[in-house]
């Protein structure tokens, strides 16, 4: 699956020249893009971008002004960065995003066996390489409403194994499964204080769990 997926009733102004093949497109000019909703899915959040402005695109660069995340709280985050390319192939993403309090990470038991639940803090997150080996760093120090699970143990999936297979004279063949282009290596590295939650979970189906909150550094890898 895709790391990010975009979905806007959004509208676009610019100068764009396009020549070239399909195999090596070539696209010139700028674009300003208004009102793009962009869900994050590894973090399972939506933000909304009110202005992408790109001010150069070329056969080796697309330049954009700084803007404007907006989380589903209405939280701000300022983002900076650059994508450059080999005509739209090799693509190599460089961005910074940096707020005061923002909701970095929005997901459940059923996104994430490793690591789940809400983050709400200031911080600051680096979106770097190509597409074959994202790096994703949060360094966050979460505020109220952060909620953070770790779960020991995948005992909540005893009973749930979904036995499916295709057969084929006689013998039994595994369902072929499509390969993403895209690996994301992500990093959180979140300054633990009061404000945050952290629920140990030691067996779900036993509801084993040790609750805390206090001072401390905490990393994901």
């Amino acid at each position: 699956t895709s790391s990010a997926s975009a979905k806007a009733q959004s509208s676009a102004t610019g100068q764009l020249t396009v020549t070239g093949t399909t195999d090596k497109p070539s696209f010139r000019g700028n674009v300003k893009v208004q009102n793009i909703g962009m869900k994050v899915n590894y973090l399972g959040t939506y933000y909304k971008i009110p202005l992408l402005h790109v001010h150069n695109m070329d056969d080796n660069l697309i330049e954009m002004h700084p803007f404007t995340m907006i989380d589903k709280f209405n939280n701000h985050a300022a983002v900076n960065g650059f994508i450059s390319h080999q005509n739209f192939s090799k693509m190599n993403f460089e961005f910074d995003v940096q707020s005061q309090k923002f909701l970095f990470l929005n997901t459940g038991a059923a996104d994430n066996n490793l690591y789940y639940g809400d983050v709400i803090a200031q911080g600051r997150v680096y979106f770097t390489g190509p597409m074959d080996n994202l790096q994703l760093r949060v360094l966050a120090r979460p505020l109220g409403g952060t909620h953070f699970y770790l779960p020991l143990s995948d005992s909540k999936d005893i009973g749930k194994h979904e036995y499916i297979n295709f057969k084929q004279y006689g013998k039994v063949v595994d369902e072929p499964k499509k390969k993403s282009d895209v690996k994301l290596n992500v990093k959180m590295d979140i300054a633990a204080n009061p404000d945050a939650q952290i629920d140990v979970i030691i067996n779900a189906a036993t509801n084993d769990v040790i609750s805390a909150n206090g001072t401390g550094a905490l990393t994901i890898n």
